[in-house]
């Protein structure tokens, strides 16, 4: 996709927005979220829009609490990130 964005029109931001798990009250979506906010980061996407937000108590949320303050009191994910890969993607994510 961001070949095709960068062939076509260059210096444009690329975006997922209103995208939606439709299940914001179970964990699996949350892991699944998490997983994702991983790959927009991997992939590099510039913006990313989950709508409706969720509520702050549904585990959906916590996908979106550990990166900045995984923790509870403060302690985030710092400037490193370390590339990992699975040549099993169908039944390892990484």
């Amino acid at each position: 996709m961001r070949d095709w964005v960068s062939a076509n029109y260059p210096g444009t931001k690329l975006a997922i927005t209103e995208y939606n798990w439709s299940a914001p009250k179970h964990i699996n979506d949350a892991l699944t979220q998490a997983d994702v906010l991983g790959i927009f980061r991997r992939e590099g996407l510039d913006l990313a829009t989950l709508w409706p937000p969720p509520q702050s108590t549904q585990p959906l949320a916590f996908a979106f609490r550990i990166y900045p303050n995984y923790s509870g009191s403060g302690r985030r994910f710092g400037e490193t990130s370390v590339s990992a890969a699975s040549s099993a993607q169908d039944r390892l994510a990484i």
